[in-house]
């Protein structure tokens, strides 16, 4: 992307580790913890702004965004800079899940619990 010179925005919706698993399996299994990175800092460590590395993308907005106001002024930035490539990494609450996930999952616990008792 950024050696192809586009013009993307790209969105990383960041909220601390697995949240469907956590949902299923009860949030504090340590293996749905996953190592933090700074994912913001992408375009840096994939080469971004290095002499060497000719005719890039410019560089729009890259870093996080942590609130709805937040969000708000950076798209509007992004949309004044349609010329340019930008990473916006979206930190999310952990547990953040659409109710029909949420419900999806209790109604199978209801169900295996239901069907467990039937076959007791």
């Amino acid at each position: 992307m950024l050696r192809s010179n586009t013009n993307i925005v790209v969105l990383l919706l960041n909220n601390d580790g697995y949240t469907i698993e956590k949902l299923i399996h009860g949030p504090d299994r340590a293996y749905n913890n996953i190592q933090m990175w700074r994912y913001h800092k992408s375009f840096e460590y994939f080469g971004a702004g290095l002499k060497q590395n000719r005719e890039q993308a410019t560089i729009g907005f890259a870093g996080q965004v942590k609130t709805q106001e937040e969000f708000e002024t950076t798209m509007t930035q992004i949309n004044k800079e349609t010329n340019k490539i930008h990473f916006v990494e979206l930190i999310m609450p952990a547990m953040d899940a659409p109710k029909s996930l949420v419900l999806t999952i209790e109604g199978t616990r209801e169900y295996k619990k239901r069907e467990r008792q039937q076959q007791e």
